[in-house]
């Protein structure tokens, strides 16, 4: 498996974290390049790799973000800046130097070729769709982050990532749940006279 597919795994997570940190207001460093070597030494701020194609989702995030509940937002920004060293030790696997027994484990869980493929196309749709959206935001977020799910749960079946991957995967469906109940917020109308 090339440096190249590894990548298009990380940048699906990365994606899916970058945009709820965005919706959460949580300020988050962005790498317009993925990383090349251990990015765990000193990681006390999550890194996340976000390619200059994708930036643009994350400026529609910031345009009006889904969570209003300043409790919750702010449960949700420690317990993402606890997913730091999972995710760099994710980030260090997922992008280091061919590995046989990794390749073989993404092989066997659907994580390369028309399997992979299928899953990135999914996530890839919603994400233009959550960028595209003006109604019904919401339910496009949600999607996308369902996506990204499918893979980070293919990930979590590999013995050597389960212990990483499993808070990043457990954070993302919380945040899902939070989606899917926070009240609706809808503009004021003003009253005519």
């Amino acid at each position: 498996m090339s440096f190249e597919e590894r990548v298009r795994i990380l940048r699906m997570v990365d994606l899916s974290l970058a945009v709820t940190a965005a919706e959460l207001q949580i300020s988050v460093a962005m790498d317009p390049e993925p990383p090349r070597g251990p990015v765990i030494d000193g990681y006390e701020q999550m890194r996340l790799y976000v390619p200059p194609d994708d930036a643009g989702v994350l400026d529609r995030a910031r345009d009006f973000n889904l969570f209003r509940d300043a409790v919750l937002i702010e449960l949700a920004a420690a317990a993402f800046r606890a997913l730091a060293l999972p995710h760099a030790s994710f980030a260090t696997r997922i992008a280091a130097p061919s590995d046989p027994d990794l390749d073989l484990e993404l092989a066997r869980h659907g994580l390369v070729g028309s399997g992979f493929a299928l899953k990135e196309a999914g996530f890839d749709r919603e994400v233009r769709t959550y960028q595209r959206a003006r109604r019904l935001r919401r339910g496009a977020f949600v999607r996308m982050l369902k996506w990204a799910d499918v893979s980070l749960g293919s990930l979590s079946l590999i013995p050597v990532l389960t212990a990483v991957v499993d808070p990043i995967k457990e954070f993302k469906e919380v945040i899902e749940l939070l989606a899917e109940h926070e009240p609706h917020h809808r503009p004021k109308r003003q009253r005519r006279s």
